[in-house]
């Protein structure tokens, strides 16, 4: 019988009842101390991390954020945006010293070399400003009148955010831009990565105004959704 086995002892314990029985089957008397401890239990494994925000968390973290930045300083927001102006600015200069220098893959295939020119230009500036919490007027254009618009930020702060972002940007890329001058990393002459540096300059500022507004609107959403 179960309470024998576990030690059960009728002078002592008195006599077995069902009550006993049953506490025994359970692992514990119905008037000593269990003889074995009961085992601990295994924890239930921990859900799976999503590597994706559903769209609800994902607005409220995208909120969260233009809050934030629409909360910074002056100061603060310009040496940042410096910052990502350079992060930026280096991604165009990766991707003009290597996309730009493969003269023979542009001529036998264009889609290859445009490829390539895009793989190592923006995804390295995007990606060192998100490492860095540097401040991108591309995504501050998204995230802080979103915080406007939900009565988490003032018009003033949003027109600081643009305005000191975009300077910053600014200042930022013509830094890095001085500093590749200065140091001779792109030659004058008519070498592949020069004379695409001074053809990209060149088709930019011959468009008209509604062609470059209707491919910035692209680009910004692109970068939004990328960030």
């Amino acid at each position: 019988m179960i309470p024998y086995l576990m030690g059960w002892n009728e002078d002592e314990d008195g006599p077995v009842t069902q009550e006993a029985i049953a506490a025994a089957k359970a692992g514990v008397s119905a008037d000593v101390p269990a003889m074995m401890p009961a085992m601990p239990s295994t924890p239930a494994p921990a859900p799976p991390t999503a590597l994706v925000a559903v769209p609800a968390a994902g607005y409220e973290a995208a909120l969260a954020a233009g809050v934030k930045k629409a909360q910074l300083s002056i100061a603060k927001c310009f040496v940042l945006a410096l910052a990502s102006g350079t992060h930026i600015a280096f991604g165009a200069f990766l991707a003009l010293t290597i996309g730009g220098d493969v003269g023979a893959i542009k001529t036998s295939d264009p889609g290859a070399q445009k490829m390539i020119f895009g793989a190592f230009g923006l995804p390295f500036g995007l990606f060192m400003t998100v490492i860095t919490g540097s401040e991108l007027f591309t995504g501050n254009a998204a995230l802080v009148p979103l915080a406007v618009l939900e009565g988490k930020a003032s018009w003033a702060q949003l027109v600081k955010s643009l305005v000191v972002s975009w300077i910053g940007n600014l200042v930022g890329s013509l830094f890095l831009c001085w500093l590749v001058k200065m140091g001779g990393t792109l030659d004058t002459g008519c070498e592949d990565e020069a004379c695409a540096a001074v053809s990209i300059a060149t088709a930019k500022v011959g468009k008209d105004i509604n062609h470059v507004l209707a491919k910035a609107v692209m680009c910004n959403w692109l970068v939004c959704m990328a960030v």
